[in-house]
């Protein structure tokens, strides 16, 4: 995954940890960001992939990727929340993307 790229392949945003968060696709382990991952399945009604039209059954964060940015940008602390980055991916894993 070093090579990936660090941005959706749709919006070509940056991914981050709170607004352009990424997800993978399962079963074919293709990331994009939730909101395209969301407007896609949305408008064309299908689960299916958009780079390799494989069918998928969930999206799921891609915590992987958001490590390997967290190595690249420094994450500035929130003093009035005292959020470290652990307690921002324990907040992710009680949402539920579809």
């Amino acid at each position: 995954r070093k090579g990936e790229a660090k941005f959706c392949r749709l919006c070509q945003k940056t991914y981050n940890h709170m607004t352009n968060k990424p997800v993978c696709l399962l079963t074919c382990g293709h990331t994009y960001c939730e909101e395209c991952s969301k407007t896609h399945t949305k408008i064309t009604n299908k689960k299916l992939c958009p780079s390799c039209n494989e069918s998928f059954s969930q999206i799921i964060i891609d915590y992987e990727m958001l490590d390997m940015l967290n190595g690249l940008v420094k994450v500035v602390l929130n003093d009035d929340t005292n959020k470290t980055n652990s307690s921002l991916y324990d907040d992710y894993q009680s949402q539920s993307l579809f």
